[in-house]
């Protein structure tokens, strides 16, 4: 012992000479470390806020497809209904038309009165509006637009009921319906069109375009989000943008119709950075499929998000700055605050690795004890057995409902006291959220020393708290796993000692309230 003591002593004073001697290299080394701590601090930084960015983005775009599809599910329901409506109301017209003699029979104000949500068309053969409920339409010739007039002229010559699909107006950015029907002589075409959004309350609420703007407003790192609708071949056949300060874009660059055919083409999205200009396009598609898994490109969009990285390139320079001026007082005033950053560190290690309630170490150091127990359990004897203990107290909701939360406290204070009480020394418990602790026992020799560990600590958590001049009754069941003889893995040993606790919990009238996990 003499001799140990003496080596101690020589050791330390060894120490204390190799400091003093050596205390610019000494310095100079912290320095070093703490540079380097600072470094990969700054990283870590710089990295989350790079996260955060990207995950606003997706965040972004995920609302702005929720509510497209949102959008487009009650679209469909709602055109199923108006489908039917409108073929009904032209069915009347028609009949109208072939008994009353002819398309001077047809007062459109009348059906306007019987149907105010619709408005009236009535399209002869050269293609020319000759008579509509809205008078600015009148006259309007639809032969000067090629692939519509034949269109038009082959549903004339047909004798169905067209009705189109809900569709944007790129000039009002209005969701507008048609629908056709020809005459029986085929010299007319009687049109509707509804307004969906005027004419349905619920379809007002449908407004992807007002969505999309409030996200724009809500985010600063967004500018704009952008709309295509594409046509059959994928290339984009009308766009409205919501952005700062527009609400419409017709304008569509050549090499913008180029990425938005490639996206659908690989029904991939694809994102394109405009270094000096701060952006970043991200271009989504949104495809719908028909029964036969052919492109149903009308109800297929692609999203082109815009994004300012300006507010990312800030806040990436506030930490350099920051990270600099860190630097340039630790190389100033580094011995002064050395004693201060390292009391700082160790108490913030400190704060990190206890529950702050119960001041019971954290999972990751129950982990490690596991580890160690485990190690020390493989050199030593095979016999010898791990046991994880699962325990959650026993109407704990009804003590926080009937006595209040700080009272709840107080009994999770108390049982962390008992259990700490209760254990060996190299026994370990920690509390992992509510009511609920784990404990590890190591190195336990036979079954009949486990049970008798176990029923110790059961009884020592049957007691009653006086609180505030109320006696609360405590109690807790407890589940049991054994290493190696329910499992290897702490997280299926933790599990199963989970699993053993409900049993023991949901035991009625048991001589005990700890059970073992076991099969079945």
């Amino acid at each position: 012992m003499e001799k140990q003591g003496f080596f101690v002593l020589f050791m330390k004073e060894s120490i204390k000479y190799l400091m003093f001697k050596y205390k610019y290299i000494f310095v100079a080394v912290l320095f070093g470390v703490m540079l380097f701590f600072y470094w990969h601090t700054y990283q870590d930084v710089v990295d989350l806020i790079r996260s955060s960015h990207r995950t606003e983005r997706s965040m972004v775009e995920e609302n702005v497809f929720d509510e497209l599809r949102h959008v487009d599910t009650s679209y469909k329901i709602l055109e199923k209904y108006l489908n039917e409506d409108m073929r009904e109301i032209s069915l009347q017209m028609r009949n109208y038309y072939t008994r009353h003699g002819g398309i001077e029979s047809i007062d459109l104000a009348y059906w306007k009165k019987k149907y105010p949500d619709y408005d009236f068309y009535v399209i002869n053969e050269e293609l020319e509006v000759v008579d509509a409920t809205l008078g600015h339409d009148i006259g309007l010739n639809f032969s000067k637009f090629p692939s519509f007039s034949r269109l038009l002229k082959r549903r004339m010559q047909g004798d169905a009921f067209v009705a189109d699909r809900m569709d944007a107006s790129v000039k009002t950015g209005k969701i507008k319906k048609y629908s056709y029907i020809p005459t029986p002589d085929h010299k007319y075409l009687l049109e509707l069109s509804i307004d969906i959004q005027q004419a349905n309350p619920v379809a007002k609420k449908l407004d992807l375009y007002s969505y999309a703007k409030s996200l724009i407003h809500k985010h600063a790192i967004v500018d704009a989000i952008q709309i295509f609708k594409i046509n059959e071949q994928g290339t984009n056949s009308g766009l409205v943008t919501i952005g700062k300060g527009t609400s419409l874009d017709t304008d569509i660059a050549p090499e913008v119709k180029q990425t938005i055919e490639r996206v659908v083409q690989s029904r991939q999205p694809k994102t394109i950075t405009a270094a000096p200009r701060n952006k970043v396009y991200k271009y989504r598609p949104y495809l719908s499929d028909t029964e036969g898994g052919e492109l149903d490109w009308w109800n297929s969009y692609v999203i082109r998000l815009t994004y300012n990285t300006a507010p990312l390139k800030s806040e990436l320079a506030q930490q350099r700055s920051l990270f600099g001026v860190k630097i340039a007082l630790l190389a100033f005033a580094f011995l002064l605050f050395q004693a201060t950053m390292m009391y700082l560190f160790r108490h913030t290690e400190h704060v990190a690795s206890v529950d702050p309630l119960t001041q019971l170490p954290n999972v990751k150091h129950f982990k490690m004890q596991f580890r160690k127990a485990t190690l020390r359990q493989a050199v030593r004897s095979e016999t010898e057995k791990a046991v994880v203990l699962f325990v959650d107290l026993d109407n704990f909701k009804e003590i926080n409902d009937t006595y209040g939360h700080e009272t709840g406290d107080i009994v999770l204070q108390n049982v962390a006291s008992v259990l700490r009480s209760t254990l060996r020394k190299d026994d370990t418990v920690v509390r992992i959220g509510g009511d609920e602790f784990l404990v590890l026992l190591p190195d336990m020799a036979s079954d009949a020393d486990i049970s008798t560990v176990v029923a110790k600590i059961s009884r020592a958590l049957q007691f009653f708290l006086p609180v505030n001049g109320q006696s609360i009754a405590i109690q807790a069941s407890i589940g049991v796993s054994l290493y190696p003889d329910s499992g290897h893995a702490l997280d299926d040993l933790i599990r199963k000692a989970d699993t053993a606790m409900y049993r023991a919990k949901n035991a009625a009238h048991a001589d005990s309230n700890w059970v073992v996990y076991s099969e079945g």
